[in-house]
């Protein structure tokens, strides 16, 4: 799963060599299987797993502190209030618009449930300053945002330019191409190569369009194929609680980025500095700009690398995450 990946488990070798002693309690081990992504029986699953963390909270009273990595089950605080009653000194940490679905504006029974966690835990931690406005509880929440060991994610030492224009992400998110298809295809025209990484095939046809299979294996070089990295994003109140992790991904490795001015990418990109925001209908021309001007794109690349390494990596972050641990800790 993502969220832990990226949220937890990069920090956890550098605060074991500052002196903290790191237990986890994990819902999934490895991948998930296969029901999970079921209709019907999926839900069923999901909400078995997640209850493992209601039976895991009475550990909770023999750390320092319990570090809460989102809600175990969307619609219920349960097991965090179980977490919370075993150990007062609970951070809850989240990434995503959790008190709302993708189809809903906003739905009660998870808005209460986060509400909850809000309330009794000691610290928030979130992933954009748009989701700590969320929480109505920003004295007591810090922004800490998603990051990557730009150590592993780096640029190419050296490549040649090229015409492809890549996009990386979960199936879910393909319903952002829908405004942006008529663009793509005429991109395809000129003989630009569209190529998609993601866990399922895309649900259109584009002509010179390409699907490569998401792995943890290639992950990197895929990223690193690309020419120019995009993010087309809605303006729906779900996608304003994302945090840009697709550009932050594109910019480790050195490619420029074009997105959507929606959430966190706002925060990310420096519009004509380290990419470009682009509304409907003017996508086509920003990647014109770069796949046509490679001096541009090199130089867009690099400040979108330099900007990664010095807000978005884990050793510019580390010393954040520590600060909010010690904060409690030491109440």
């Amino acid at each position: 799963m993502p969220a832990p990946r990226y949220r937890v488990f990069q920090f956890l070798p550098y605060l074991q060599e500052r002196g903290w002693h790191c237990e986890l309690a994990l819902l999934h081990r490895g991948k998930p299987h296969p029901i999970y992504y079921w209709r019907g029986l999926g839900s069923a699953y999901k909400f078995v797993v997640r209850s493992k963390r209601w039976f895991q909270a009475s550990r909770a009273k023999s750390f320092d502190v319990a570090f809460v990595q989102r809600l175990a089950v969307p619609f219920s605080a349960a097991a965090e209030q179980r977490i919370q009653h075993q150990n007062p000194k609970m951070i809850f940490d989240f990434d995503d618009a959790i008190y709302q679905t993708e189809g809903q504006e906003d739905v009660p029974n998870r808005r209460k449930a986060f509400q909850k966690v809000v309330s009794i835990a000691q610290h928030i931690v979130a992933g954009s300053t748009f989701l700590a406005s969320q929480t109505g509880a920003e004295a007591k929440t810090s922004v800490i945002p998603t990051v990557l060991d730009t150590d592993r994610y780096h640029p190419l030492a050296k490549k040649n330019g090229g015409k492809v224009v890549g996009w990386m992400g979960s199936h879910s998110n393909y319903a952002n191409f829908g405004p942006l298809l008529p663009e793509l295809t005429q991109m395809a025209g000129r003989g630009y190569c569209v190529r998609f990484v993601s866990d399922r095939p895309p649900p259109f046809q584009l002509p010179n369009m390409e699907y490569r299979a998401w792995s943890p294996e290639r992950e990197l070089a895929d990223l690193q194929s690309f020419d120019v990295g995009l993010m087309p994003l809605l303006d729906t109140a779900w996608n304003r609680g994302k945090c840009a992790f697709k550009l932050i991904q594109y910019m480790a490795v050195g490619i420029p980025v074009i997105a959507s001015p929606v959430g966190a990418n706002r925060e990310v990109v420096r519009d004509g500095e380290n990419g470009f925001l682009a509304e409907q209908g003017e996508w086509l021309e920003k990647v014109v700009t770069l796949l046509e001007s490679p001096k541009v794109a090199r130089a867009m690349g690099e400040r979108g690398r330099e900007r990664c390494v010095q807000h978005y990596s884990v050793l510019s972050q580390i010393d954040r995450f520590e600060t909010v641990l010690n904060q409690i800790a030491d109440r």
